[in-house]
């Protein structure tokens, strides 16, 4: 604890001092009426900890935990502007746990826009997908040519490190790279070329365990991204990338059997694969229905260091339909895809799968109106290089069902009264009669819950109802019990408070198994008009005889501060 309150009373004195030079920043040391605006600030700054404690379990949170951060806009004469963000935190006090640090800065005067920092830029999905970086970036848009170029660091380096605590995760290379865009049109209709590379530093990491080490990877990838709008009732889009991607840039190189000559920027070796992704579509829309259609293929172990993960080695087509009746009263949208695997053929299985949702809203009148859905998911395997064994043949429909009718009354804004409620049915039906034994599966969840506010008074109060069951092979788990809750807020708004409870009976196969009790609290106090205090707690008791009987509490405190 002394190490934490090391750690947290000097950051404190940071948030202060911070707040106390952004309030003054506000108001520049000039005379004259003219150059009295000339510099503005508008944002917010704040400081946070959690801490958490688990009995009976081992922990599921990290603790204690804080960090500060803001994020706010400098204006210049209204027109310079220049928005930052940053962010100051660590998990933990033991020094396996990261430590976090990103400040970033973004001026924009007209059509040039600057990243400084810690950013993250969207060129397109599958080259530049907004991963965050350290380093620069631009954005320009003079008219209809746009241009946007970067270059940082996605990644630092990660040694192996025995006497740490967590010394079974691998250590990782420093990895760099850089980007450009070059485009023309608007937001509506654009075409834009993309290029991104990405390395990993093969020295950034000590190679005392070579055996345990991963690999270093290279990755270039080359894409298109485009909108056109054909009409007002028609809009085409149409994305796709190559990727050229090295696992191990120590791998010898190989003769380059592209048509171009890419060595400056990629050089290919024992390691490398060449893949390429695609998606484009149409929409058709009209003022009571629209409709579109949608084509995507991603090739097997497509990737790019530029996005986050997405899955690979897939095919799917996908028809999205709406239908408006009634003045708006009535809504029909719905869903309908198709999607395969194993696009080389080169897999023991194919696996196939039929998606299919829907939904439809019916808004009555001012009080009453409904919602219901429907999900399907049709999964079933075929074979592929090899005839599969019927026992482990998987073919399954995943299905789910829901209603949820609610009702609103208000009453000339001293009262207001809601109802809702919701029932929700899911099933996981085995087609495969080898295994269907274990693995079927049923849920139901209904809920239930009444609300009551008294806005002038700044006093609300809601309960509820809660029966939920699960049907599995083995047993058949039941819950079902009640919420209650109520807030006040002070007449002057410099207050509030917020506490619910929760309370479940358990069983298992009609055998009485226990009790959840769960209880939070929230309160938030305005210190000044800007200034805000806010502190929440939550307590988690769970009583059961065949799981893990256990408690759970987690604290929370902010301190905000907006100018």
């Amino acid at each position: 604890m002394y190490s934490y309150l090391k750690c947290c009373v000097p950051l404190l004195i940071f948030y202060i001092g911070c707040t106390s030079t952004l309030i003054k920043a506000q108001y520049p040391y000039t005379t004259t009426a003219k150059s009295k605006h000339a510099l503005g600030i508008r944002g917010s700054i704040g400081a946070g900890t959690q801490l958490y404690n688990a009995f009976g379990i081992e922990d599921r949170n990290v603790s204690p935990m804080w960090n500060i951060y803001g994020s706010a806009v400098v204006s210049i004469y209204n027109r310079y502007t220049l928005p930052f963000s940053f962010t100051i935190g660590r998990y933990g006090i033991d020094g396996s746990y990261p430590t976090f640090k990103q400040l970033g800065f973004s001026p924009t005067y007209k059509w040039i826009t600057v990243h400084l920092g810690w950013r993250n830029m969207m060129f397109s999905k599958y080259t530049l997908g907004g991963q965050t970086f350290l380093g620069v970036g631009v954005e320009l848009k003079p008219g209809i040519f746009r241009f946007s170029a970067m270059k940082g660091r996605f990644r630092k380096p990660l040694n192996y490190d025995s006497n740490k605590k967590y010394s079974n995760k691998l250590p990782v290379y420093k990895r760099e790279g850089y980007a450009f865009k070059v485009g023309v049109g608007s937001a509506e209709s654009f075409f834009d070329v993309i290029f991104f590379k990405g390395k990993d530093d093969p020295e950034s990491v000590d190679k005392l365990n070579q055996d345990s080490l991963p690999t270093p990877g290279e990755n270039a990838v080359f894409g298109i991204n485009s909108k056109l709008r054909i009409n007002d009732h028609i809009r085409i889009f149409t994305e796709a990338a190559g990727s050229l991607y090295t696992r191990d840039v120590n791998a010898s190189e190989i003769e380059n059997n592209l048509s171009i000559n890419a060595k400056k920027v990629f050089t290919p070796r024992l390691s490398s694969r060449i893949n390429y992704a695609f998606k484009a579509g149409v929409s058709f829309s009209q003022s009571l229905w629209n409709i579109g259609i949608s084509y995507e293929k991603i090739m097997p172990e497509y990737a790019s260091m530029g996005a986050y993960y997405f899955k690979d080695d897939i095919e799917r087509i996908n028809i999205s339909p709406t239908l408006i009746l009634f003045n708006n009263k009535l809504r029909f949208s719905g869903s309908f895809g198709l999607q395969r695997n194993n696009l080389l053929g080169v897999k023991r299985e194919t696996t196939k799968n039929i998606i299919g949702r829907g939904n439809i809203s019916y808004q009555m009148n001012e009080v009453f109106g409904i919602n219901a859905s429907f999900n399907s998911f049709n999964l079933k395997q075929e074979d592929g290089n090899s005839v599969l064994n019927d026992t482990f043949r998987v073919a399954q429909i995943n299905s789910s069902y829901s209603i949820a009718p609610y009702w609103n009354w208000v009453k000339d804004s001293t009262l207001v009264q809601s109802v809702t409620a919701s029932a929700n049915f899911q099933n996981l039906n085995d087609r495969n009669p080898f295994t269907r034994e274990f693995t079927d599966m049923s849920t139901w969840f209904v809920n239930s819950t009444y609300v009551r506010s008294l806005p002038i008074k700044g006093i609300n109060m809601n309960i509820g109802a809660n029966y939920n069951i699960i049907m599995l092979s083995e047993y058949t788990a039941i819950r079902f019990g009640g919420t209650l809750g109520s807030g006040i807020l002070s007449k002057d708004e410099k207050w509030g408070l917020n506490a619910s409870t929760t309370f479940n009976l358990s069983s298992i196969d009609h055998l009485s198994d226990g009790f959840v009790l769960s209880g939070n609290t929230s309160m938030t106090y305005n210190l000044t008009k800007k200034r805000s205090l806010t502190f929440s707690a939550s307590v988690l008791w769970n009583n059961s005889q065949k799981f893990d009987n256990y408690t759970e509490i987690i604290a929370n405190l902010n301190i905000s501060q907006s100018f």
